[in-house]
């Protein structure tokens, strides 16, 4: 049986929650324009190695020109029930990539917050001495 308008708008819903993709796995595997990718391993490998922003990039517009696609059946596509579950399963798992891809520093990135915090510390300290001395 084939999926109504409501049920579409509640599996959109389902993948527009921030909350869903809590405790939700990355996928595994994904496979896009033929080339198979280790989605959680690389996802992973980026978190840990985070001078690769050539590569965080590229899988950014990987994920979301792959939710979009799974996002465009779920409105459109002759669907049921199942897949449209699978679907929306498949959109969190990629935004719950995604987020996790969006949250890396890189070492550039946090050597000038570093410097932005002791340069606030020292700006502090010179208030104090000025303080203490008058």
């Amino acid at each position: 049986m084939k999926i109504s308008n409501h049920e579409r708008q509640k599996f959109m819903r389902l993948i527009e929650d921030p909350a869903t993709a809590v405790g939700i796995q990355i996928p595994d595997r994904i496979v896009w324009n033929g080339m198979e990718i280790r989605l959680r391993d690389e996802v992973w490998e980026l978190t840990h190695e985070k001078n690769r922003k050539d590569r965080k990039k590229e899988l950014l517009e990987i994920l979301t020109s792959f939710i979009k696609v799974k996002i465009e059946r779920i409105r459109t596509g002759d669907i049921t029930m199942e897949e449209g579950e699978n679907l929306a399963e498949e959109c969190v798992g990629l935004k719950r990539a995604m987020e996790d891809l969006l949250n890396i520093k890189n070492e550039s990135d946090m050597e000038e917050e570093l410097k932005a915090r002791e340069i606030e510390d020292q700006k502090r300290w010179l208030d104090l001495i000025r303080q203490v001395k008058h």
